[in-house]
C-alpha cells in the first residue's frame, strides 16, 4: 500500500502535532502564544474603550472574566472545553450589545483562534473537531460581514487567509468537496490584495496552501485539472520561497509539488511525472536532513520510495527497485515499531512487495 504524506490533508500527514516538540517555535502552541502576546495592548485599549462607556464594575469584571479564559486557552487550551468557550464568547458579546460598543476585530479573532487551538488536542473525535472550527469560522464570517475589502483591506485579507484555512482542515473530517470549494474562494479573495508585489511573503504561504487545497479537491474529482491548479499554485509559491531565503518553506512547498505530480501520474504521464515528483523530493530532502528535521525527513523519503514504487511498475528497472527499497529504509529510521507502528508496518510491506516483485531482474 502506497500512502503519501503532505502538510496537509486528514490522511496525509507531516506534523504530527502530539508528537511533536512544544519548544519548537512554530508548534501551535508556540505560535498562538505569540499571537496572543502581540494582541496584548489591543485588549488594553479595549479596556479603555469599555471603562468610557460607564459600564457598572460588575460588569467589568464579567467582561474580563472571559477575556482571561480566552488568553489562557493560548497557554493551555487542555484546561477549557467548547462549552466554556462559548460561554466566554457569549458574555464579551453580550456585554457589548447591551453597552453598544464594538468589540475589538483582534478580540473576536482571538476567540476564534482559540476555538482552532483547541483542536490541536483532539485526537478521535471528528465531531468535536468539526464543532470547533465551524465556531472559528462562524466568527470570521460575523467579522467579514461588518466589513468590506475597500474600507479594511488588511483585516479583510487577513480574515480570507484565515477561513480558508480553517475550510481546509474542515475538510479533513466533514464535506471534503464543499468545504475544500470555499478555502479555495477564501484564497483567492486574498489573492486580490496578497500580491506578488506588494506582499511576496503572504503571497507565497496563500499560494501554498491554495496548492493544498487544489491537491485535495483532485482526490475527489478532475484529477488532472485540479492537480495542473495545485502544480501552478505551488510554483507561483516557490517564485518567494526560495531554498537561499526560505528553506523550510521551500522544502515544505517541494514536498508538496511531489505529492502532486504523483497524484498526476495515476491518469497521464506516468513515467514524467514520476520523475518530476523524485526531483522535487530530491530538493525538499537537501533541506529536510535527518539530523535538522527527522520527521520532515522521513515523510519525505517515504513519499520518493513511493515516487520509486510507482516508476518500476511502468519501467522495471534494477535501480529504481534499489532506489525505493532505499528510500523506504530511511524512513524507516524515523518510524519505529514502538512510535509508529502503522506507518512502520505499512512501509515494511512495501520493501517486502517490492523483493519479491523486483527478484527476477
Amino acid at each position: 500500500m502506497i500512502f503519501h504524506f503532505s502538510d496537509f490533508s486528514g490522511r496525509h500527514i507531516a506534523y504530527i502535532d502530539w508528537k511533536a516538540d512544544k519548544t519548537d517555535p512554530m508548534h501551535p502552541s508556540s505560535v498562538l502564544k505569540r499571537e496572543f502576546e502581540k494582541n496584548e495592548d489591543l485588549i488594553i485599549e479595549q479596556t479603555r474603550i469599555v471603562k468610557t462607556r460607564d459600564i457598572p464594575s460588575s460588569y467589568l469584571q464579567e467582561f474580563f472574566r472571559p477575556l482571561d479564559i480566552i488568553g489562557h486557552y493560548y497557554m493551555d487550551a487542555s484546561k477549557f472545553d467548547f462549552d466554556d468557550l462559548r460561554r466566554a464568547q457569549a458574555r464579551i458579546m453580550h456585554i457589548a450589545q447591551k453597552f453598544d460598543f464594538k468589540v475589538l476585530y483582534n478580540i473576536y479573532s482571538m476567540i476564534a483562534a482559540a476555538y482552532v487551538s483547541k483542536t490541536k488536542e483532539i485526537r478521535r473525535d471528528f465531531t468535536e473537531i468539526s464543532d470547533y472550527l465551524n465556531s472559528a469560522i462562524e466568527i470570521y464570517q460575523e467579522i467579514l460581514e461588518s466589513l468590506s475589502i475597500k474600507d479594511n483591506p488588511s483585516i479583510y485579507v487577513d480574515t480570507q487567509k484565515k477561513v480558508g484555512d480553517i475550510y481546509l482542515k474542515l475538510s479533513e473530517y466533514q464535506d471534503r468537496k464543499k468545504n475544500c470549494g470555499r478555502a479555495i474562494g477564501a484564497y483567492e479573495e486574498a489573492l486580490k490584495i496578497y500580491t506578488l508585489d506588494d506582499f511576496p511573503i503572504d503571497y507565497a504561504f496563500v499560494q501554498n496552501n491554495l496548492g493544498a487545497a487544489y491537491e485535495t479537491l483532485a482526490e475527489i474529482e478532475d484529477k488532472a485539472k485540479n492537480c495542473k491548479k495545485a502544480i501552478k499554485a505551488c510554483e507561483e509559491a516557490l517564485r518567494i520561497r526560495t531554498p537561499k531565503d526560505f528553506p523550510m518553506w521551500y522544502a515544505t512547498t517541494q514536498n508538496k509539488l511531489g505529492v502532486v505530480y504523483h497524484t498526476l501520474t495515476e491518469i497521464e504521464d506516468t513515467i514524467e511525472n514520476c520523475k518530476k515528483a523524485i526531483k522535487a523530493y530530491e530538493k525538499a530532502l537537501k533541506v529536510n536532513t535527518l539530523d535538522d528535521f527527522p520527521m520532515q525527513y522521513a515523510a519525505t523519503q517515504n513519499n520518493l520510495g513511493n515516487a520509486y514504487n510507482t516508476l518500476v511498475r511502468v519501467a522495471k528497472k534494477t535501480e529504481n527497485c534499489k532506489k525505493a527499497i532505499e528510500a523506504y529504509e530511511k524512513a524507516l529510521k524515523i518510524y519505529k515499531s514502538e512510535k509508529f507502528p502503522e506507518i512502520h508496518q505499512e512501509l515494511e510491506l512495501n520493501i517486502r512487495m517490492l523483493l519479491d516483485f523486483c527478484e527476477d531482474e
